[in-house]
């Protein structure tokens, strides 16, 4: 059942795959730190949750991930707040470069929604993600208006769905072990603002690699 709904409203906030010209101000070029979740078991729960409950949601082209870090339109140089110069994002994969994170393990749960978008809940037992964040925020604040939850996004509502329409069909829904997911990389993408559902293209991958003990390096 959602437990991120707000409870402003009784309904859902009904999205648009228009560009949104006022936000990009001319802008085209976005980009956000995020991790990839397109394995064999989250592609069959995605493929199930869509048949049925894909009528609630528009279509959505992107390939499922989870977002780590959102950076913002990238320019050579920052005029609006929501500029994020190049220079920043180099010295965010510094940064990552420098902490030198292993691979890690998330948990992905059950369905929630938040009211602009349904998605997969990610538990970080490990607690693999503060310290990327942090990591990332030190050298730029990110663009949030929210707290940050992590999760894996499956569509943004069509309509102005009811919320208790919504309770209802997530109720009818058979459940959802958990499933693991190894992250072994990261990855700094960009997308066409233009576009609300544009494909991610690759700007960095950054691989993690497991540690080795000073002992062991030696043995």
């Amino acid at each position: 059942m959602p437990r991120h709904f707000s409870a402003a409203t009784d309904t859902v906030i009904a999205a648009s795959l228009c560009d949104p010209a006022a936000w990009r101000r001319g802008r085209v070029d976005y980009a956000v730190w995020l991790i990839d979740a397109d394995d064999a078991p989250l592609r069959a729960r995605l493929a199930m949750l869509r048949e049925r409950l894909g009528d609630l949601w528009l279509p959505q082209r992107r390939a499922p991930h989870l977002t780590l870090h959102v950076c913002g339109f990238v320019a050579e140089h920052a005029v609006h707040d929501d500029d994020c110069p190049r220079a920043a994002l180099a010295a965010q994969l510094a940064a990552l470069q420098a902490l030198a994170p292993p691979p890690f393990e998330l948990t992905i749960g059950g369905l929630d929604s938040f009211d602009s978008a349904a998605f997969l809940a990610v538990d970080d037992a490990q607690r693999a993600l503060p310290p990327l964040r942090a990591a990332l925020d030190a050298v730029r604040p990110e663009i949030r208006f929210a707290p940050y939850v992590p999760h894996l996004t499956l569509g943004l509502y069509a309509q102005a769905w009811r919320k208790d329409e919504i309770r209802r069909r997530h109720a009818a829904l058979p459940a959802l072990p958990p499933l693991r997911l190894r992250v072994s990389s990261l990855r700094l993408a960009g997308y066409d603002a233009r576009d609300p559902d544009s494909p991610l293209r690759t700007l960095v991958r950054l691989p993690l690699h497991e540690r080795v003990e000073a002992g062991a390096a030696s043995a």
